[in-house]
């Protein structure tokens, strides 16, 4: 009788663990939605040299823990709108599409 009972103990443990298993093999396999970069109301803003033409991104930036990075734009740099083909990351550098 204590068999039985120790075996049905035992089996109804393993069904748990394999449930389990199952159920974090499912979660792990689930993609993960990439957290989408604001680019548009990031404080960071696109600049043109007003000479020689290339671009250059100025502002503050928002970390989400620790101190914000600003940097400041030379008088001869150039307030330019931002698009979906060419706008400031959020490590400051101009990213084209």
């Amino acid at each position: 009788m204590k068999r039985k009972i120790k075996a049905i103990v035992i089996s109804i443990i393993i069904a748990i663990l394999i449930i389990l298993s199952i159920n974090a093999i499912i979660t792990i396999k689930e993609p993960q939605a990439p957290e989408r970069y604001d680019w548009e109301n990031d404080g960071i803003f696109l600049m043109q040299h007003e000479t020689e033409g290339f671009y250059g991104c100025f502002g503050c930036n928002n970390p989400k823990s620790g101190p914000a990075l600003c940097i400041d734009p030379a008088p001869v740099m150039k307030l330019r709108d931002e698009t979906t083909e060419r706008y400031c990351g959020e490590e400051f550098e101009v990213i084209t599409n």
